[in-house]
């Protein structure tokens, strides 16, 4: 039987090692779950895009169909040809299309968000645009703690190399019961024990101490310069999100000049059209033209709210915040 006295405080570095060593793969997970925010985001953003695309083919399948009973009446009347209201007609049923590939596509894109938020995503499902407001700039990213776990796993490590330098000291405690026992003159069966203090140093942890010394301090260095450049390239990437959300903002407040002056001209065309004035392609060209304008804006704000989200996915920020 023995009882440790003295290991060198060994017994408290393995443990302390074992738990940083712990805390570090968990916060790699923790990183790697947080990858797959910024792909949660994407697809969020993609379905409000498309949501907005189709809300738009509506608006435009609206507009022809009201064209193409004016015509129709016109027809009846006879002040307009019967391939006006054709022509309309072929038009509509073009933007039926390519509201059938939008349904498909935002089908698809419910389906897979769905899978990562483990939560079903019905055809009414209606997603809500956020209304973030950036806040700090400061960087709160999962990898600067894992960073800060492997920095703790190497004091952990070099703790360890100290304490096995360190003597051990054990109190201990030996019997037995054999012949001869403790005095070899006797010749009978007997009882024996001891007692007492041992006292060990290993010597040959003086050869590898330097070395393995050595060996930490690279590792740590290398660790210092890896989460440099991540701090440098976290910061780059913050400045080109900053220059790309305030074009956005310019490029959005031109698309809602660009689309007044589209529906208004549009809105002309619609009486021209029913006047005779202009044909219907003509009127075609007017109407796609308004929607081509709306489509830019709702294009440049999704891209907004990407931009937003992937300068809070870099600084560390929540975006359901």
């Amino acid at each position: 039987i023995s009882q440790p006295l003295y290991h060198g405080g060994m017994v408290r570095q393995q443990k302390k090692a074992e738990e940083i060593n712990a805390a570090t793969e968990a916060q790699k997970l923790e990183v790697e779950l947080y990858q797959l925010r910024n792909r949660i985001n994407e697809l969020f953003l993609g379905i409000l895009l498309l949501q907005d695309q189709q809300a738009q083919s509506e608006l435009v399948k609206q507009d022809l169909a009201s064209a193409i009973k004016k015509v129709e009446a016109s027809i009846q009347h006879g002040t307009a040809l019967k391939s006006a209201a054709q022509v309309l007609r072929a038009e509509w049923l073009r933007v039926d299309q390519r509201m059938i590939e939008l349904e498909s596509a935002h089908a698809s894109f419910r389906e897979i968000l769905g899978v990562f938020i483990d939560q079903p995503l019905s055809e009414t499902t209606v997603l809500q645009k956020p209304e973030w407001t950036m806040g700090r700039h400061d960087i709160a990213r999962p990898e600067l703690q894992l960073f800060n776990f492997q920095r703790q796993s190497i004091d952990a490590v070099r703790g360890l190399l100290s304490a096995g330098k360190k003597p051990r000291i054990e109190l201990f405690v030996q019997g037995g019961y054999g012949r001869p026992a403790l005095n070899m003159l006797e010749n009978s069966f007997e009882l024996y024990y001891l007692g007492g203090i041992r006292f060990n140093w290993l010597l040959s942890g003086y050869y590898t101490y330097r070395r393995e010394k050595e060996i930490l301090y690279l590792r740590q260095r290398s660790l210092h310069a890896q989460q440099a450049t991540f701090l440098f390239n976290t910061d780059l990437t913050l400045r080109q999100h900053r220059a790309e959300i305030e074009k956005l903002r310019r490029l959005i407040a031109v698309d809602d000049e660009i689309i007044s002056l589209r529906v208004s001209v549009q809105e002309t065309a619609a009486t021209q059209l029913e006047e005779g004035v202009i044909s219907a392609t003509d009127y075609i060209s007017e109407v796609n033209a308004a929607d081509q304008a709306r489509q830019n804006r709702s294009l440049h704000e999704t891209q907004l709210l990407l931009a937003q989200a992937r300068s809070k996915f870099t600084t560390g920020q929540r975006t359901d915040k």
